[in-house]
């Protein structure tokens, strides 16, 4: 078969469009000078193929404002096709840039985000930290995704530095009896109160009554040489003056002899407590004889310097609890009535039923335009029955701030699928809000895992997207970089978490 020429063709095509595809010139009748396009290239081509030409090739006779176009369909691209532009370039820092390329190395899958940063820095440090013995057990990857979707851990001993963004959806207390049936209104925070303190003020502000004199047996320890420096070298760090995510400083000795809620236990006693179940400070590491001179200086009337010290007066008599609301009693109790009826009920999560928590009939006092109403006698309760209200009530402002972050839409989960600004684990392990940056015993994660974290929180779509999750897709979560706009970050640090 003969070969042909497709230049030659593409010439020919361009000579009948040139004369309007009218008939070809006589003999002897000089044919019109046809310029051929720059971008038509004459190419023999290896045997033969089709080309297709674009629709509409318009003419390139004199007067036409149309100009003739014919494309030849490459074998092969010419040229790369152009890279797309990241559209983020040029919203973040090189900074920002480079702690997205080494999470993308560093932590490509979430094993081995954990297996490198998590479990390192926030897991088995000498058995304790968040290992079994501390809320989240974080010890193992599958103990982490066991995680997702809890509550976080609301201290009992320190309510007030509980987070907003950890407050639950509160209880809710309807008043059914008096001048304000029908009333109802969130739980805020629970106060157990002495008798004849009004609700809202610090019975440590009360005077104490002389109470019983006790004389401490010479030589023995006292806080100003003994205990304080102990106190001052396990504690310091985080119940200094102010504390620093502790619900209470413990430098001083006044400090230290506070009351408390139970008449029967002083502060030092709760911090005994702690310290003999090594769980203050967070690392524990608190030796025998160090817990035995504590337990000394109990025993021997807690003197500041081996004076004499008053022991056993009224200001710890604990009888009555205020329960805070969030909305004003409009009209409280009318003359002559004991108390009034009142129910606490639940919304369930899952199916938005209420179900009824509390029920207690002629028992609580109200008053006109107070946020707080008082349970009386609640002391007279058995250690079981108060318990059982304290802790069963889940409280929406635990506190106090006046903030239900539930209802602020603030709230979130120590894991919030989805959501990492409303996790509390990432919480902690930045530093945000008023609690201490995480972990305690070590160095804060790097910017690379910390980045790591909130994007995996942000890869998961629910609770039971768990399984897919190995894999990190850092293309969606270039948003977070905002987090790390001041941050600097070193990548030749030697740890790698």
């Amino acid at each position: 078969m003969r070969r042909m020429h497709w230049g030659k063709i593409a010439g020919c095509l361009l000579v009948l469009s040139a004369w309007g595809c009218s008939e070809a010139p006589s003999e002897g009748e000089p044919a019109p000078e046809v310029v051929q396009p720059e971008s038509v290239e004459a190419e023999e081509v290896e045997g033969p193929r089709i080309t297709q030409v674009n629709e509409g090739i318009a003419s390139s006779q004199a007067g036409s404002e149309s100009e003739t176009v014919v494309e030849e369909e490459p074998s092969e691209p010419s040229e790369l096709p152009v890279e797309e532009e990241n559209p983020f370039e040029n919203l973040y820092s090189d900074n920002q840039h480079l702690i997205m390329e080494y999470a993308r190395n560093q932590y490509p899958t979430y094993k081995l985000l954990h297996q490198y940063a998590v479990g390192p820095g926030c897991g088995p440090i000498s058995g304790v930290c968040h290992n079994t013995k501390e809320y989240p057990d974080l010890h193992s990857s599958a103990n982490m995704l066991d995680t997702v979707g809890l509550n976080c851990n609301v201290l009992i001993d320190g309510p007030a530095v509980t987070e907003n963004v950890c407050e639950r959806r509160a209880d809710q207390l309807i008043i059914t009896s008096g001048l304000d049936v029908g009333f109802k209104s969130s739980v805020g925070t629970l106060i157990v109160t002495p008798q004849g303190v009004a609700c809202g003020q610090d019975p440590a502000e009360l005077e104490e009554e002389e109470g019983e004199l006790c004389i401490p047996e010479e030589g023995g320890p006292t806080w100003n040489d003994d205990i304080a420096p102990i106190i001052q070298s396990k504690c310091g760090n985080c119940h200094g003056t102010p504390p620093t995510g502790a619900p209470m400083a413990l430098t001083t000795y006044e400090d230290i002899i506070k009351p408390t809620g139970n008449p029967d236990v002083k502060l030092y006693d709760r911090v005994l407590a702690r310290m003999q179940a090594q769980t203050m400070p967070p690392m524990g590491g608190n030796t025998n004889a160090e817990l035995q001179l504590i337990e000394d200086w109990i025993d021997n009337c807690h003197t500041r310097q081996g004076e004499n010290v008053s022991v056993g007066g009224t200001e710890a008599v604990v009888d009555d609890l205020c329960i805070r609301l969030q909305n004003v009693v409009p009209n409280g109790m009318s003359d002559g009535e004991g108390g009034v009826d009142f129910s606490v009920i639940r919304t369930d999560p899952e199916t938005q039923k209420t179900m009824i928590v509390a029920e207690y009939e002629g028992i609580l006092r109200t008053e006109p335009g107070s946020h707080y109403v008082r349970f009386p006698n609640f002391g007279e309760l058995t250690d079981l029955e108060q318990a059982l209200f304290l802790y069963t009530l889940i409280s929406g402002d635990p506190n106090g701030d006046g903030i239900f972050g539930f209802e602020t839409g603030d709230a979130g989960l120590l894991i919030k699928p989805g959501d990492p600004e409303k996790s509390y684990f990432v919480w902690r392990m930045m530093g945000w809000g008023d609690a201490p940056q995480m972990p305690l015993a070590g160095q804060p994660l790097l910017p690379p895992a910390q980045l790591a974290v909130m994007c995996w929180i942000q890869n998961m779509d629910g609770e039971s997207d768990l399984e897919p999750l190995d894999d990190i897709d850092y293309n969606t979560c270039y948003n977070l970089l905002e987090h790390f706009a001041d941050v600097v970050f070193d990548p030749d640090a030697e740890r790698n978490h």
